[in-house]
């Protein structure tokens, strides 16, 4: 059960208001022998003494720093990316694909919907 924070409606204004009596109970006098009253006990029976430990073993791993150049990204290798004509005709090769069209139109949904879910305000 999936619902998107718009389908919920509007927020709810609550506001401080004075306290009412909504109804009242008189005592009935003939019932009070009935009843025994008893004197409230507060006890605690907590014996142990409060403590607290905690404790991680974890072993250790070794990282490495890696870094890279990252000039201009993602090109194959048959295409020169300081040539600006090459460029140029690779994205021409790839927009004119169908799949390309297709996975962006997936794309445009699927980042629509995380937009659409962040605009709450």
């Amino acid at each position: 059960y999936y619902k998107l924070r718009k389908e919920f409606g509007k927020y709810p204004n609550f506001e401080d208001t004075d306290a009412k009596i909504l109804g009242a109970i008189d005592a009935d006098i003939d019932k009070e022998d009935q009843y025994v009253s008893q004197a409230c006990h507060d006890f605690c029976f907590d014996n142990i003494a409060e403590m607290s430990e905690h404790g991680v073993n974890t072993e250790r791993i070794k990282t490495k720093n890696r870094s890279m150049l990252h000039v201009e990204g993602g090109w194959p290798k048959e295409v020169d990316y300081t040539e600006a004509q090459e460029t140029t005709k690779w994205r021409k090769r790839i927009e004119k694909d169908h799949n390309f069209t297709m996975a962006v139109k997936n794309l445009t949904a699927e980042s629509e919907k995380a937009i659409n879910q962040n605009n709450t305000m």
